[in-house]
């Protein structure tokens, strides 16, 4: 699942941003690269590709945030959506995503205040479909299709990874005796409807180090064969 098209508005430091994105002849996406001064708006951009992944996820898996099912109501949001994110002296604001899978089609819409109908339709040109039925003169937060099979296998199958400007690796001066923090093995326990692999990740060198550790260990091991009492060959 790849984002094909992104258009914010109002967003916080950012006026208007209308971007699609480039692929190959071949369908495979072209890497891209955000550069801008601090403020500028980078994490704003990359915080609502995340906050539609993670709305796509919780269509399918129940541990994706805390206190969340996806069959309930009131799940708590990844991204707080509403006039907190809309521009200063703006009257609206519009954050639009449309993503691919092969031949399917995936939206996100989060928008607040009162956007005028008409300019919003012909803005769009159609390429955001899915959540046209939207009311748009009201807060609100949607994604569509809401397809829970896809999703169930898209996010099983595949990783999606957030890395947060708020990342807390830890500092090669840091005594960290001193503090509380341990290496374990990832010994979870599959069940239905938990994903088990976090979309928001803020630190992650324990993480890899533990499976490193997981896959050096795995290599170590020797079978043998030995020859048992019924002359039948046991391996260790």
């Amino acid at each position: 699942m790849y984002l094909k098209d992104i258009l914010l508005e109002n967003v916080a430091s950012i006026d208007f941003l209308d971007v699609t994105l480039p692929f190959n002849d071949d369908g495979t996406p072209q890497p891209i690269i955000i550069v801008g001064v601090n403020g500028s708006g980078k994490s704003i951009f990359l915080s609502y590709i995340a906050d539609a992944l993670v709305d796509f996820a919780k269509t399918a898996y129940r541990d994706i945030v805390p206190g969340h099912s996806p069959i309930g109501i009131g799940s708590p949001y990844f991204k707080i959506s509403g006039g907190i994110n809309q521009k200063i002296g703006s009257q609206f604001s519009i954050g639009l995503l449309k993503f691919i899978a092969n031949e399917k089609t995936f939206c996100y819409c989060d928008h607040s205040g009162n956007v005028d109908h008409t300019f919003y339709i012909d803005k769009i040109k159609n390429r955001f479909q899915t959540i046209l039925s939207s009311d748009i003169n009201r807060n609100e937060k949607i994604i569509g299709p809401k397809d829970k099979q896809f999703f169930e296998t898209c996010f099983y199958q595949n990783v999606f990874c957030y890395f947060p400007p708020n990342r807390n690796e830890f500092p090669h001066w840091l005594n960290r005796q001193g503090i509380n923090q341990s290496l374990s093995f990832k010994l979870d326990q599959k069940f239905n409807g938990i994903l088990n692999k976090p979309i928001y990740i803020d630190s992650s060198l324990e993480e890899n180090k533990a499976w490193i550790l997981d896959v050096f260990l795995d290599s170590m091991i020797d079978f043998e064969g030995i020859i048992n009492q019924d002359n039948r060959i046991t391996n260790f």
